[in-house]
């Protein structure tokens, strides 16, 4: 992750979005979210009624993916545009008071 972190801020404004780089980018947080319990649920499931660990490896994969890429779309994505729109309504900047000092 450091390493692809260096590259990419040495690359800097040449940067171009990549499609594949974009959606993982979009789900990253849900993905982060949902992986630990519905992946290892899914891989325990469905070990346990007899499919080989790989392919349970890969669907649960799937499965991570697909639920990421749903709560992106369903929760997250909304919920940006909203507070967006919120946060809006408020002045760039809010004036901050000298601060007091009494003397003692």
């Amino acid at each position: 992750a450091m390493t692809a972190f260096a590259m990419i801020a040495a690359v800097g404004d040449r940067w171009r979005q990549h499609p594949v780089a974009s959606f993982f980018a979009d789900i990253s947080y849900p993905l982060y979210v949902v992986h630990p319990v519905l992946g290892y649920a899914t891989i325990s499931v469905l070990t346990g009624h007899g499919v080989p660990s790989a392919l349970a490896v890969l669907a649960a994969s799937v499965v991570a993916l697909v639920a990421a890429w749903c709560l992106h779309v369903i929760v997250e994505a909304p919920t940006h545009t909203l507070g967006r729109r919120w946060a809006g309504r408020f002045p760039a900047s809010i004036p901050v008071a000298a601060p007091v000092h009494a003397d003692a």
